[in-house]
């Protein structure tokens, strides 16, 4: 039985079934596994990850879920806060009623924790496999 979670909206159209997930688009709730998002941009600097909040791009779905996934284009990727900030008010008209800004801990080298990455081929890596084929993203969240 494939993970069940939840996906951002503009996200729901890729081959999430054969990337052996079973995601809805809507808001997270408490008993989803996985959550798929994008992120507004990441920061180099800290490994921050930034969202924007709004209808399209709901909170819970990166916040409630034990796993969450975010997908982000490299052309977002900024070297450090204020650059963030700065792509932020040239892009959004008026700033959202929340952006959130989340950074993880680094776990020691030989912990077992399960990580995720996303390389430019599309191929996905977890600390126990590798070699999962990620759906295509769509043409404004290509590389």
């Amino acid at each position: 039985m494939p993970l069940a979670g939840c996906v951002w909206p503009q996200l729901a159209d890729l081959d999430w079934k054969g990337a052996g997930l079973a995601l809805e688009a809507r808001e997270a709730n408490g008993s989803d596994a996985v959550g798929v998002s994008g992120a507004f941009a990441a920061i180099a600097e800290t490994g921050t990850l930034v969202f924007a909040s709004g209808p399209d791009t709901p909170s819970t779905v990166s916040l409630l879920p034990e796993t969450h996934v975010a997908v982000v284009s490299a052309r977002r990727i900024v070297a450090h806060m204020e650059d963030a900030w700065a792509l932020a008010r040239a892009e959004l008209r008026q700033l959202p009623r929340a952006i959130n800004f989340v950074s993880g801990l680094r776990a020691p080298p030989t912990s077992t924790r399960r990580s995720f990455s996303a390389r430019t081929d599309r191929t996905a890596c977890t600390s126990s496999s590798c070699g999962t084929r990620m759906p295509e993203l769509p043409q404004s969240m290509a590389v």
